[in-house]
């Protein structure tokens, strides 16, 4: 089995191990998210519905930058952390959820320490909204950056550097080959121009 094919049946494989564990615990996170108090629907779509879906998406686009091939190593280590405390945020939840629904509680407010949970309830959206830009912080453009000045630094001592030089000045992964098929073509256009001119 080639590399690629292996590559497309674990990303096969994670995408649908995300979706059970999306689907199995959206139920338990929106009624924790009924026992703390939010009520109320739009259009028919329960705003209980959004703590699972701000959660598991989350997780989800964490996941993705962390494994995505462009992402310099700064940012993969922080998707990484972030994926994994949305998962656990997620574990946490359906754990508390199940918690007091076994202790027979239909309403945080009848418990003594229920005002925490609502209040973590309550904060988790933000603090969510307020992570998803620093998943963008270094994107494809940056790395292709390092990869061209180091490129260009290196051409002028006469040296033409492999992908895997530019995957580690960049930080990436399997994307400096890429980045480096395009740069030896723009130089072979170049040249190519230059000779017409002389012509």
């Amino acid at each position: 089995m080639n590399t690629a094919r292996r590559d497309l049946s674990t990303y096969v494989g994670m995408l649908a191990v995300a979706v059970a564990a999306a689907v199995l615990s959206f139920s338990t996170l929106s009624g924790l998210a009924e026992l703390a108090g939010v009520s109320g629907e739009v259009l028919g779509f329960k705003l209980a519905w959004l703590l699972p879906i701000a959660i598991d998406a989350y997780a989800v686009t964490a996941t993705r930058v962390w494994l995505r091939n462009t992402a310099t190593g700064h940012v993969r280590q922080y998707a990484r952390s972030n994926a994994v405390g949305a998962i656990g945020l997620s574990v946490t939840g359906n754990g508390a959820y199940h918690f007091f629904a076994s202790a027979g509680v239909t309403s945080l407010t009848s418990v003594s320490s229920g005002w925490l949970v609502v209040v973590t309830v309550s904060a988790v959206p933000p603090v969510i909204l307020g992570l998803v830009p620093v998943q963008r912080d270094e994107s494809k453009g940056a790395a292709e950056k390092k990869m061209r000045d180091h490129w260009a630094a290196e051409g002028a001592q006469g040296r033409t550097p492999s992908g895997a030089k530019l995957d580690r000045v960049a930080g990436t992964r399997d994307y400096g080959r890429k980045v480096r098929r395009t740069l030896l073509a723009e130089e072979a256009a170049a040249l190519d121009d230059s000779q017409q001119d002389i012509k």
